[in-house]
């Protein structure tokens, strides 16, 4: 069970209280109205699934339903940091620019995808006995 700390309300709660919501820092598409569709459907649905040190945003469901930001290893499953957009920016954008300078992978603005082939789940033929 996790204990989060919400900027917010000022109080840590049990984890019961929050759903999360997803990848933090998304860059929306300054003009989405010029990008494909399958570019609008990686901006949407594709995501990062980092190892490591991530940046998920957070809300507080139970009470203030406030989102925030919540700096958590994904491995050991240990929070780092809560606070607001505005407090962990510069600390993501810290940790994004050492990232690349060390080599690593990085980290996709635009959350590309290697196939944009949308399944349908459609395949043409009846399931055999029907």
């Amino acid at each position: 069970m996790l204990y989060i700390h919400c900027p917010h309300c000022n109080e840590n709660r049990d984890e019961s209280e929050f759903a999360c919501a997803g990848e933090a820092y998304i860059p929306r598409p300054e003009t989405p109205q010029s990008i494909s569709d399958a570019e609008w459907g990686d901006y949407l649905f594709g995501r990062r699934n980092v190892k490591g040190r991530h940046f998920e945003q957070w809300q507080h469901a139970h009470a203030c339903r406030k989102l925030f930001v919540v700096e958590r290893d994904t491995v050991t499953n240990r929070i780092l940091a809560t606070g607001t957009f505005d407090e962990l920016r510069d600390k993501w954008k810290k940790w994004r620019d050492a990232r690349a300078a060390s080599g690593a992978a990085p980290l996709l603005e635009g959350r590309k995808r290697t196939s944009a082939k949308i399944s349908t789940g459609k395949t043409g033929s009846k399931k055999p006995g029907l």
